[in-house]
């Protein structure tokens, strides 16, 4: 009985969404202290996906990639002065091992250092953040179906859809590269075919590095 009570209070959570992020001493202090905030370009999947594989769609991928990081910009730039770069090269494969590694880690993750993204100059501000956001679909059940039109994999997602939805907010010291933050929102109720879902979701992550 006692495990029937846990896994309806796990799936609650899965519904109704839940933010994770125990601020560490580093992170607080570094907010305190900086005028100025890297925001790196978000990183943003939307896929469905069966047996067969994985169907991406890159249209909904990019346009939320632009929802979030103008919502980020707008939000934060009452709170610091806003450098914003654009990635190119970010490692995926050690990012999702980074993802892996920070839900698997029980004492948190102080003393990482970040390994996934390409070597970046800016004007010397020390903190940064990187907003990742993994949409992920059933096919069958929450998609119509895949398909591929000019070699890019494409899907129709079935309207009443509500996919897995992954958002993390990572933060770093850039002088010294290591990993000060990791925040995580996880929800069934949100879908990356609403801007407002969108905005929503990036807000609430967004509230660890807002108050400082």
């Amino acid at each position: 009985m006692k495990a029937i009570y846990i896994f309806a209070a796990l799936m609650a959570l899965i519904v109704s969404g839940y933010a994770q992020g125990k601020q560490s001493a580093a992170f607080k202090n570094l907010k305190k202290e900086s005028a100025t905030l890297v925001i790196f370009s978000p990183v943003t999947d939307v896929y469905g996906e069966d047996k067969s594989g994985k169907s991406f769609d890159k249209d909904m991928s990019v346009r939320d990639k632009e929802i979030i990081a103008s919502v980020a910009r707008d939000l934060l730039d009452s709170r610091y002065t806003i450098e914003y770069v654009e990635l190119q090269g970010v490692d995926t494969v050690k990012l999702n091992e980074f993802r892996t590694l920070a839900d698997e880690a029980k004492g948190g993750i102080s003393g990482l250092k970040q390994s996934f993204l390409p070597e970046i100059k800016t004007g010397g501000s020390r903190l940064g953040i990187l907003i990742t956001y993994n949409a992920h679909y059933e096919i069958g059940k929450q998609v119509i179906g895949g398909n591929s039109v000019g070699g890019v994999s494409t899907m129709t997602i079935t309207p009443s859809a509500r996919p897995y939805s992954d958002m993390r907010l990572i933060a770093f010291n850039l002088e010294t590269g290591e990993i000060i933050h990791h925040g995580k929102l996880i929800s069934r109720i949100y879908t990356p075919a609403s801007p407002a879902d969108v905005e929503s979701i990036t807000r609430k992550v967004l509230k660890d590095v807002y108050y400082k």
